[in-house]
C-alpha cells in the first residue's frame, strides 16, 4: 500500500512540476501573474482528449494538447506586449497585465464549458499502457501511470539540465535576476520572456494532455491546478527550477498523505506548508 502511494505521489508532483516551473520562470521575469495558467491546462486537456476520441491516437492527442495550450498562450503574449509601454508606474502596468490574463482565464473557462460541457471527461489510455504491474501481495498498479512517472521525471531533468547548463538557460537565468544588465550585453529581454510564457503555456498544455487518463477534465479543474501552481512557485521560489521541482514533491507528497488521513487534511496542508515558507523564508526554498 505504501508503495502505492509513493508511485502516485512521483507521478502527481511531476505533473505539478510541468505546470509550475514555466509559471515560476515566467513570473520570475515578467512578475506578471499569468492568472489564465490553470485554464491554459484545463484547455490542454480538453484539447487532447477530443483529438483522441476522433483520432483514437493517444501521441497525437498529446502533441495537439501541447500546441493548442502553446498557441493559446502565444496569442496571450501578443496582447501583453503593448501592455508594457503604457504609460505610469510599473504597478500599474503589472495590474493591467494580470487583469487582461483573468480576462483570458475566463473566456477559455467559458469557452470550454461552452464547448465540452461540465461533465467529467477522461482520455483513454494508450492500448500499450492499459494495463497493470504487480506490486507484491496481491497488489497492482497501472502502467501508465508508471510509464508518466518516468516520462515526466525524465523532462523535469532536461528542463532543469537546459536551465542550468545552457546558453538559453543563461540567458533566462540572467533574465530573471538583471533585465537592464542583460539588455545591455544584447539579450532581448522581452523576447525571452515572450518565450518563457508561450513555453510555459506549452508545458502546462502538455500536462494537462498526460494528465487527463487519470485526473481527466472537468469544469473547475483550472483553478485547482493554479492554486497548487501558485504554491509550488511559493514554496520554491521564484525563478528556481530546481526550486519548483523540490516544492512539486513536497506539495505532492502533502496532498497525497493529506487525503489518506481525511479528505479535508489533503485540501489544507498545501495552504498550510505555503504559509510557513511565507513565514519562515519568504523567497521560498530556492529564490533569491
Amino acid at each position: 500500500m505504501l508503495g502505492i502511494q509513493v508511485l502516485n505521489t512521483i507521478s502527481f508532483s511531476m505533473i505539478l512540476f510541468l505546470v509550475s516551473a514555466g509559471l515560476s520562470v515566467a513570473f520570475g521575469i515578467t512578475r506578471i501573474l499569468t492568472l489564465a495558467h490553470g485554464a491554459i491546462y484545463l484547455l490542454g486537456a480538453y484539447i487532447g482528449i477530443s483529438v483522441g476520441r476522433y483520432t483514437d491516437n493517444f501521441l497525437l492527442s498529446v502533441m495537439a494538447g501541447t500546441l493548442g495550450a502553446g498557441l493559446a498562450g502565444a496569442i496571450i503574449v501578443r496582447f501583453l506586449a503593448p501592455l508594457s509601454t503604457i504609460p505610469g508606474s510599473e504597478a500599474k502596468r503589472h495590474m493591467y497585465q494580470a487583469l487582461l490574463t483573468f480576462g483570458f482565464m475566463l473566456l477559455i473557462v467559458d469557452s470550454s464549458l461552452a464547448a465540452w460541457g461540465g461533465e467529467a471527461r477522461i482520455l483513454p489510455k494508450p492500448g500499450i499502457l492499459s494495463g497493470s504491474v504487480p506490486l507484491g501481495d496481491g497488489l497492482q498498479y497501472p502502467v501508465y501511470r508508471l510509464v508518466i512517472s518516468v516520462v515526466t521525471l525524465a523532462i523535469a531533468v532536461i528542463c532543469i539540465r537546459v536551465y542550468e547548463k545552457t546558453y538559453l538557460g543563461a540567458m533566462v537565468r540572467a533574465s530573471v535576476d538583471d533585465q537592464e544588465i542583460t539588455n545591455c550585453i544584447g539579450v532581448n529581454v522581452q523576447g525571452v520572456m515572450n518565450g518563457v510564457l508561450i513555453a510555459g503555456s506549452a508545458m502546462a498544455g502538455l500536462s494537462g494532455a498526460i494528465a487527463a487518463p487519470f485526473i481527466g477534465a472537468y469544469a473547475g479543474l483550472d483553478g485547482e491546478i493554479l492554486m497548487l501552481a501558485f504554491i509550488v512557485i511559493v514554496v520554491g521560489g521564484l525563478g528556481s527550477m530546481r526550486g519548483a521541482l523540490f516544492a512539486a514533491l513536497i506539495v505532492g507528497t502533502l496532498d497525497v498523505a493529506g487525503r489518506i488521513v481525511h479528505p479535508a487534511l489533503g485540501l489544507i496542508a498545501p495552504y498550510v506548508i505555503m504559509a510557513a515558507t511565507l513565514i519562515v523564508k519568504p523567497t521560498g526554498l530556492l529564490g533569491k
